[in-house]
C-alpha cells in the first residue's frame, strides 16, 4: 500500500510521503459555525493618483472631492470653488458695524443702495465634503489540516459568513481563496455577488498541509487584476490562519522570506493586509502574529471579532494617512 502511494505521488511529479497523501485524502467539509454582529471594516484607498475610487458605504474617501456630503467649511487655499455660503456668512457677521462705519467715512456707496452684508475675501469659506468608497474584500482562508483540529474551521467559517453578510450591507464586493495541501484555490473571483460566496465557504474542504505562500500568492495575483481594471474599488486581503506554514513554493526552503517578499509587493500594490489568528488554546506557538509582522499586516485573534476590537484595529490601518490629511486641511 505504502509503495502504491509512493508510485501514484511520482507520476504527478511531486514527492509525497504516506501520511501526507491520507491527509488530503481525509479532506472534510466542515460546518459553518454561529454567525454574529461584527463591527464596520474601513480601509484606505491606494494612494495612486490613478485610483478613481468607486462609491459605496465602508470607507471614508479623500475630503478634496467635490462629490459626497457636505461635512464643513474651511477658508480657500486658491481659486474659489464650491462656495460655502453660510460659513461664508458666520465669518463675515461679526464685522458689519465695523465696516458701515468705515465705507460711510469713506463715503463710499453714497446714491446707491447699500448692500445688506458686506462680505470682504477673508470671510469666503469653501466647502469640504466627504464621500464613501467601495471595498474588494477577498478572504484568503488557511483550510490546511491544522485548522481542523477542535473543530475551529466550524468557528472560521461562521466569523467569515458574519463578515460576508456586513459586506452585503456594505455593498461591497467580495472574493474567498483557499489554500490546503499542495496549493491555492479561488474559490470565488471578485463579485457583488454575496450569496454565491457563502455557498462556495459552505463547500469549502479542509485538510492537508499548509502552503501560505501559495494562497498569498494567489490573493495578490486576483487583487492585482482586479486594480488593473480600474474597478474603483479599495482592494484588502483578510488572512485566516493559524500561521503554521510547512509548504514553501520551492521545496526544502524556508518559507519566510516568501512571505516578506509577498507582504512587500502587497505594499506597493497598495493592497491592505489583515491576519486573522484562528489558533486556540491555553498555549499559542503565535506564528500568526510573525506572519503579520512579516506583512506589515493589522493583527486580530479570532476570537476578538465579536467583541468590537475589529474596529480599532482596522482603523489604524488608515490612521496615519487620515492624521495627516486632517493636519493638512486644519492649516489657514
Amino acid at each position: 500500500m505504502k509503495r502504491g502511494l509512493r508510485r501514484r505521488a511520482s507520476a504527478t511529479g511531486e514527492e509525497r510521503e504516506p501520511g501526507e497523501a491520507a491527509a488530503a485524502a481525509r479532506a472534510v467539509v466542515e460546518a459553518v459555525g454561529r454567525g454574529f454582529e461584527v463591527q464596520r471594516l474601513a480601509f484606505a484607498p491606494p494612494r495612486s493618483r490613478s485610483h478613481q475610487a468607486k462609491a459605496g458605504k465602508r470607507n471614508p474617501a479623500s475630503e478634496s472631492s467635490r462629490g459626497g456630503r457636505y461635512i464643513r467649511a474651511e477658508a480657500p487655499r486658491g481659486a474659489v470653488v464650491d462656495l460655502a455660503l453660510d460659513a461664508t456668512l458666520r465669518a463675515a457677521a461679526p464685522y458689519q458695524k465695523a465696516r458701515r462705519q468705515l465705507a460711510a467715512d469713506r463715503g463710499e456707496g453714497e446714491g446707491r443702495p447699500r448692500p445688506t452684508v458686506l462680505v470682504e475675501y477673508s470671510d469666503l469659506r469653501v466647502k469640504v465634503r466627504e464621500s464613501r468608497t467601495g471595498t474588494a474584500l477577498l478572504f484568503v482562508v488557511d483550510a490546511s489540516g491544522s485548522m481542523n483540529a477542535a473543530k475551529r474551521m466550524k468557528a472560521v467559517k461562521g466569523a467569515v459568513l458574519s463578515l460576508l453578510r456586513d459586506a452585503y450591507r456594505q455593498r461591497d464586493s467580495v472574493g474567498l481563496v483557499a489554500f490546503r495541501d499542495r496549493g491555492a484555490e479561488l474559490l470565488l473571483d471578485i463579485t457583488r455577488s454575496v450569496e454565491l460566496a457563502e455557498r462556495r465557504l459552505k463547500a469549502m474542504p479542509v485538510g492537508g498541509r499548509t502552503p501560505l505562500v501559495a494562497g498569498l500568492e494567489k490573493g495578490e495575483a486576483t487583487l492585482r487584476t482586479l486594480l488593473y481594471k480600474g474597478s474603483g474599488l479599495v482592494p484588502a486581503m483578510i488572512l485566516l490562519t493559524d500561521g503554521k506554514v510547512n509548504v514553501g513554493t520551492a521545496s526544502g526552503l524556508d518559507p519566510w522570506p516568501e512571505i516578506q517578499a509577498a507582504g512587500s509587493r502587497l505594499a506597493t500594490e497598495g493592497i491592505q493586509t489583515m491576519v486573522i489568528d484562528t489558533e486556540q488554546g491555553v498555549v499559542r506557538l503565535g506564528y500568526a502574529r510573525k506572519l503579520a509582522e512579516a506583512l506589515g499586516a493589522q493583527y486580530i485573534r479570532l476570537e476578538e471579532l465579536e467583541a468590537g476590537r475589529i474596529a480599532q484595529a482596522v482603523r489604524s490601518l488608515t490612521a496615519g494617512t487620515q492624521a495627516g490629511q486632517r493636519r493638512s486641511y486644519t492649516k489657514r
